[in-house]
């Protein structure tokens, strides 16, 4: 395989930040004139793909990080006791446990600790939110959609938001004069 041109690795660059194939070629250097042309041969090229899907895939497992601390935090919200932040009895009063005592998954568990004329306002994140979007996360509630592709086979959340953006894309190419096969209707036009 060749080696991309710096243009078209930055291209690639460009298009992982926000999928836009024409706000990549123009932010890459090519002319605004031609970008949405441009822009779409790009991504027929089979270097580019390559790049892009590598990219795409390193995004994945980022994110994949990012959702595994989401559910993480979630599990500790949903798993919070207040006796671990506040304290009572007869004759004791109400007593907050001291700040520095803890840890920092506890801490993120603390939505509000504010001191006001009537008195002292302490509040934990919301349990049951957690537990219901935790809930949602593992599929035990059936207030969701699910998609198909027209073979019957199940489309993930991530799939009908790609094939959406596919979508507007060819729309958006079609409204710019741009034909299925990426030349414009007057001419063609070539990457360099």
């Amino acid at each position: 395989m060749a080696r991309l041109t710096p243009k078209r690795r930055r291209f690639v660059e460009e298009y992982l930040t926000d999928m836009d194939a024409a706000n990549a070629a123009r932010r890459a250097g090519y002319s605004d004139r031609t970008a949405p042309q441009i822009g779409y041969q790009l991504l027929q090229d089979d270097e580019v793909k390559q790049l892009i899907e590598e990219g795409l895939r390193a995004r994945r497992f980022r994110l994949q990080m990012q959702a595994d601390e989401v559910i993480e935090r979630l599990t500790t919200i949903a798993r919070a006791q207040t006796t671990d932040y506040v304290s009572w009895g007869e004759g004791q009063g109400v007593r907050l446990r001291d700040s520095d005592l803890l840890t920092a998954e506890q801490s993120y568990c603390v939505s509000e600790v504010r001191q006001t004329e009537q008195g002292l306002r302490f509040k934990l994140e919301d349990r049951v939110a957690a537990l219901r979007d935790l809930g949602r996360h593992l599929g035990l509630f059936t207030d969701r959609t699910e998609h198909t592709f027209p073979q019957g086979l199940p489309v993930t959340p991530e799939q009908a938001a790609q094939a959406r953006r596919e979508v507007e894309e060819y729309r958006r190419q079609r409204l710019q004069g741009t034909h299925a096969n990426g030349h414009e209707r007057n001419g063609t036009a070539r990457p360099r």
